[in-house]
């Protein structure tokens, strides 16, 4: 009998408890490195003082071991544990995402139909509502007459002159005295 798949929400568990298992490695592995760091400090220092060139040569052998171990550390930090947990984190992020997505229902078709005819709707609703708007001017610009509109208003000009020249009490003269304090 074939096994079944783990599902994605097993995975997911899974691959976090991988995450947290690097994780406490990577910071066990950078404890052991701050204690070799102290180690080879303490190495240096009494190498410093008043010792034997044996017990010197002894120190620097220590040292080198220590860095050595601090190098490899240093390494399995970087190479391993700090890759690791950042593909762990990628591979997280996108189960996330599956699980988030597969816990949301699934719409029903006819709400889908709904939507769609709604938005179908408003759409032609605004292609009407911009071929109404393209007829309004959008600035405040007079229309301008054509040739026979101007030679009908200039028509209209001349007989609204004679009406009001018709109309109009013929003038009377100003006489003017002139006398010395006008000029």
């Amino acid at each position: 009998m074939k096994k079944k798949p783990p599902s994605e929400r097993d995975t997911l568990m899974r691959l976090q408890e991988t995450r947290r298992r690097d994780i406490s490695r990577r910071k066990a592995a950078l404890a052991q490195m701050d204690q070799l760091t102290r180690m080879e400090e303490e190495l240096l220092a009494e190498g410093q003082g008043p010792v034997t060139a044996n017990r010197r040569l002894m120190l620097a052998r220590r040292v080198r071991e220590v860095r050595e171990q601090v190098r490899a550390l240093n390494h399995r930090i970087e190479s391993i544990y700090d890759q690791r947990i950042a593909v762990l984190n990628q591979h997280l992020a996108a189960l996330e995402t599956v699980v988030e997505l597969t816990d949301e229902p699934v719409p029903v078709r006819e709400t889908v139909e709904k939507v769609a005819i709604d938005a179908k709707t408003k759409l032609d609703d605004l292609d009407r509502a911009s071929d109404l708007g393209e007829g309004i001017a959008p600035s405040a610009e007079r229309p301008q007459p054509d040739d026979e509109e101007r030679a009908i208003l200039e028509e209209m000009e001349r007989r609204a002159d004679a009406a009001r020249e018709a109309d109009a009490p013929a003038p009377k003269k100003k006489t003017r005295k002139h006398t010395d304090l006008e000029e």
